[in-house]
């Protein structure tokens, strides 16, 4: 279950501790909160390549070199947010928001430990914790309410999610640990609150409680007046709705029987994953891996039917559907399916395939399938998931021949023909992959997107790429760095590369 709405939450949270030694209390509450959040992230650092990854060595390593470069790469958190790729200017209003004073007390936000907080800009909302774990705090600059108060559990994890639609309303999502037996046994609570600006609050109820191993995704409606909320363990599944009104939790499809409270240390991405998007306001579309089929469901009148006619292929071995995007309000009806294997990091696979899921017609084809046919059968393929796209979606393929020389494909995939035309094509003579983010110019004419390069006798390195979608022409020469973090493109038709304004030729 990708877990894709909010930015970098696994390394901010774990940039708060500071071990002052071999500390298994420390070791166990950092391995369960990296396990926790590993299958919600979709981009890794640069020089996370073909590791294979344990938790306890995941986490150890992911502390270690944070220590050692202490800099962030801009993780999209997948689990939260389907439509992460998307400029959050063009999907949300900023919300800077205000408070009533009666409600609100000032907070030394120095003696507390962050949680949450939004790196875009969208809102100024922060959640933080007490080193003891044993406060939630939503925090304003230096003013702050006070969430949530345990005594014998610790709150290990909370995430924000500001409605839409709603200026300074937000789901709050936290979890708790209690230790019954010492590395063997700890319960998990799931916890999600309805929180408003002026500092008033309330629990949502019903919520299911898959126990130690949860992971979840919340991810709004095309119009942004409801949210799905998606909870998995090792063995169960469920999605249903947040409803606002009742403040309760409606069930949809799937079911949790039992709270887990045994101590796992298997990788999130090693399970049967479920995977689920809007199609409508109305409609999701499931995808089922214990039936290998895809659902739809109704959430008005809880309905649920399976797409019988779109008969899906055996996966290899170690693949499984790893994302599911619907461009809404698109006729016909198609899904962008991406079937890969559980990789965390950003480097070239050959394993990572798109296909289109043609809902209405019951087909399953592939996306650009010419990469494969007539170039190699080692390709990666990418959806760049963005506004205002339509019926044309861009699509990336990175793929090689030899694993010596590595060809770059950029175009756009039709959905009603489900033709793919590419107008922009590279080589390279080392790997690279694409971290699946694009950023389009105000008018929509240009795209620009980040190629990660990996040459074997050197460091790792990043290219930036801005291409005229009419005629595929580059616009600017690729911007090569050891770095690139965050890039815009502005009102006056300049690019901003990190700090860095750089002018686009006419």
């Amino acid at each position: 279950m990708r877990q894709e709405s909010a930015e970098k939450k696994i390394i901010e949270s774990l940039q708060q501790y500071t071990s002052p030694g071999p500390d298994p209390a420390f070791e166990a509450r950092l391995k369960a909160e990296f396990l926790q959040e590993a299958r919600e992230t979709s981009r890794k650092r640069k020089f996370f390549r073909r590791v294979a990854w344990s938790g306890t060595i995941a986490a150890s390593l992911l502390v270690g070199v944070m220590a050692y470069q202490n800099d962030l790469i801009g993780w999209i958190n997948n689990q939260d947010n389907h439509m992460a790729n998307i400029d959050p200017s063009e999907t949300m209003p900023n919300q800077t928001l205000t408070m009533q004073m009666d409600s609100w007390e000032t907070i030394d936000t120095n003696q507390l430990e962050l949680l949450d907080q939004d790196y875009e800009g969208r809102h100024n909302l922060a959640l933080y914790t007490t080193p003891d774990r044993k406060k939630l705090y939503a925090v304003i600059e230096n003013r702050g309410v006070l969430l949530y108060e345990t005594e014998k559990t610790q709150i290990i994890t909370s995430q924000s999610y500001p409605f839409p639609n709603q200026q300074g309303q937000f789901y709050i999502w936290f979890l708790e640990d209690e230790v019954l037996v010492p590395d063997k046994e700890i319960k998990r609570d799931a916890h999600v609150l309805l929180f408003k600006a002026d500092g008033t609050f309330a629990e949502v109820a019903n919520l299911p409680q898959p126990g130690y191993d949860t992971t979840h995704t919340m991810e709004w409606s095309p119009a942004g007046n409801q949210a799905y909320l998606a909870m998995e363990n090792r063995g169960e599944w469920i999605v249903g709705q947040l409803l606002e009104d009742e403040l309760t939790f409606k069930p949809l499809y799937g079911q949790i029987t039992k709270q887990s409270n045994e101590v796992s240390t298997d990788i999130p991405e090693q399970r049967a994953n479920w995977e689920v998007a809007w199609v409508s306001d109305e409609e999701l579309l499931v995808y089922n891996p214990g039936s290998h089929a895809f659902y739809g469901v109704n959430t008005q009148n809880q309905s649920a039917w399976e797409y019988r006619e779109i008969l899906l292929p055996k996966f290899s071995k170690g693949q499984y559907v790893k994302d599911i995007s619907v461009p809404v309000n698109e006729n016909p009806r198609v899904a962008i399916v991406k079937v890969g294997s559980p990789v965390f990091d950003v480097s070239f696979h050959g394993t990572e395939k798109l296909y289109a899921v043609h809902l209405d017609q019951g087909e399953f084809l592939p996306v650009d399938n010419l990469v494969a046919q007539s170039k190699s059968r080692l390709y990666d393929q990418y959806h760049f998931n963005g506004p205002n796209q339509g019926e044309k979606q861009l699509i990336g393929s990175v793929y090689t021949v030899d694993q010596k020389t590595f060809g770059m494909r950029f175009g756009i995939y039709h959905l009603p023909t489900n033709q793919y035309e590419s107008f922009f094509e590279t080589d390279f003579n080392e790997p690279v992959a694409l971290d699946g983010q694009t950023k389009l110019s105000p008018d929509g004419k240009l795209a620009a997107f980040r190629v990660h390069g990996f040459p074997p006798e050197s460091v790792a390195k990043m290219y930036l790429y801005v291409v005229d979608l009419e005629s595929g022409k580059e616009v600017i020469p690729p911007i090569e760095k050891e770095y690139i973090g965050s890039y815009e493109f502005q009102q006056d038709g300049t690019l901003k590369v990190d700090d860095e304004i750089i002018p686009l030729k006419k």
